[in-house]
C-alpha cells in the first residue's frame, strides 16, 4: 500500500500513500485523532493542546496548522481570512473522526486491525531506510507524532476498504442517474437577482437578506411585479439592469458551488427558494438547459469523486447525534448552531460542548457537496 511518487517532503522522501497517512488528512482531507490500539496521547508533541475532543478522542492544534501550511501558507492569506481556513480544517477533521467512529461502529468487518496498521508501518520504514532516513527522523521533520501516523494508516485502510464495498459499478451508475446533469456536459443558462450582503455580516443580518430575498420571491410568484422589474428594483449585481442575465454556466465553473447546485437543479422558466452563497443571497432563474451529451462510463472519475465526498458527509452526518464535539477555542472554529467564526480571546474559558441533537439520517447518498477532497 505504500509506494513511492514524485511529491517531496522536507527529508527528500516522496510517497503517495502519506498524502493519505500522514500529512493529517486522508482521502477526504480531514485529520486524526488516538484510536483503540495506538499509542497513548503521551506520544503527541509536547505543548500541542487539542483543538477539539470529540467524544473522547482528542485533534491536535499541530494537525491543524500542519493541514493549514500545506494547502494555504503559499497564499499570503489576510488574518480573517487565514482563521476562515483553521475553522474550516478543524471542522473536516471532526467530521473525519466522526466517519472512523462510525466505521468502527456496527461497521467492525472494515476496520483496519492492529497487526494490519503496524504491516504498513513495518513497510513504510523499510523505505526510509532504503533512503538511509528513520522513521522518527521523518516524523520530527513533518511534524507528526507516531500517534498520527497510526491514526492514519488505520484510517486509509479503512476508508478505502468501505469505499471499495460500498461504491460498486451499480451503485455509481445509479447514483449517475440521479444527478446526470452534473456530470454529462449539460450547460444552464441562468439569471439570478442578487442581495448583496458583506463579508463577516452577523447572522441576523443574513436572515434579513433572505426573508426580503423570500418576500421579492413572493412578489415575482404572485404576478404583483415582474422578473426584470424585480432585478431592477432590488439586485445589487451588475447584471440588475439586463434581467439578472448571467449566460451559460456549467456545473464546475464559473459560479460557487450552492449557487451551481442550485441552478441545476431547476426547469426551464422556475425561479430557486433563496440560496446564500459569499456573495449574499441569490434568487435564480433557468431561462435555458443545454443537455449533456457524455454517458456515465464517460464521467466515471468524476463520479466516484463526488459520490465518495456525498457518502463521507452522510456517514459524519449520521454520526453527529451520537458524538459529542467540544471546541478548545486553540484555533478559531465555527460556532455549531449559528455557523458564526469563533476566536478565544486570552483568558477566555474553554467553549462548551456541541450540542449533538435529533438529527435525522439521509435517505441516500445525494446530500449537498462539500468541500472535502475526494480519494
Amino acid at each position: 500500500m505504500i509506494s513511492l511518487s514524485l511529491q517531496r517532503t522536507r527529508r527528500g522522501i516522496s510517497f503517495r500513500t502519506l498524502i493519505l497517512l500522514a500529512i493529517t488528512c486522508a482521502i477526504p482531507r480531514t485529520a486524526t485523532a488516538q484510536r483503540a490500539g495506538d499509542p497513548p496521547t503521551g506520544e503527541m508533541p509536547m505543548g500541542d493542546p487539542p483543538a477539539a475532543i470529540v467524544g473522547d478522542q482528542p485533534i491536535y492544534r499541530s494537525q491543524v496548522e500542519w493541514q493549514f501550511q500545506q494547502q494555504f501558507a503559499s497564499r499570503g492569506l489576510k488574518e480573517e481570512l487565514a482563521d476562515v481556513a483553521r475553522a474550516k480544517i478543524l471542522d473536516q477533521l471532526v467530521d473525519q473522526q466522526r466517519v472512523m467512529d462510525r466505521l468502527a461502529d456496527g461497521e467492525t468487518k472494515h476496520l483496519a486491525h492492529d497487526d494490519e496498521v503496524n504491516l504498513e508501518i513495518a513497510r513504510f520504514e523499510e523505505l526510509l531506510r532504503a533512503r538511509e532516513e528513520s522513521l522518527d527522523g521523518w516524523l520530527a521533520d513533518n511534524g507528526q507524532s507516531m500517534a498520527c501516523l497510526r491514526f492514519n494508516v488505520r484510517w486509509q485502510i479503512s476508508w478505502q476498504r468501505y469505499l471499495n464495498d460500498v461504491l460498486t459499478d451499480k451503485v455509481l451508475e445509479r447514483y449517475w442517474e440521479r444527478r446526470q446533469r452534473e456530470f454529462d456536459g449539460t450547460r444552464v443558462h441562468v439569471a439570478h437577482l442578487l442581495l448583496g450582503v458583506e463579508a463577516g455580516a452577523n447572522v441576523l443580518a443574513v436572515e434579513e437578506a433572505r426573508q426580503r430575498a423570500a418576500e421579492i420571491r413572493q412578489q415575482i410568484l404572485s404576478g404583483e411585479t415582474s422578473w426584470e422589474e424585480a432585478t431592477r428594483r432590488h439586485s445589487t449585481a451588475p447584471t440588475a439592469d439586463d434581467g439578472g442575465d448571467i449566460g451559460w454556466i456549467e456545473f464546475t465553473r464559473p459560479m460557487p458551488p450552492e449557487f451551481t447546485r442550485t441552478a441545476f437543479a431547476l426547469a426551464v422558466g422556475e425561479m430557486s427558494e433563496p440560496v446564500q452563497t459569499t456573495f449574499g443571497i441569490h434568487l435564480i432563474k433557468c431561462v435555458e438547459i443545454e443537455p449533456g451529451v457524455l454517458k456515465w462510463y464517460h464521467a466515471k472519475k468524476a463520479v466516484r469523486k463526488a459520490a465518495v465526498r456525498d457518502l463521507f458527509k452522510m456517514l459524519a452526518d449520521r454520526q453527529r447525534p451520537k458524538t459529542s464535539v467540544r471546541f478548545t477555542g486553540v484555533t478559531p472554529w465555527r460556532d455549531p448552531e449559528t455557523s458564526k467564526l469563533m476566536r478565544a480571546e486570552p483568558g477566555d474559558s474553554a467553549p462548551p460542548p456541541e450540542d449533538a441533537g435529533d438529527g435525522e439520517e439521509p435517505d441516500d447518498m445525494t446530500g449537498s457537496r462539500n468541500s472535502l477532497p475526494s480519494c
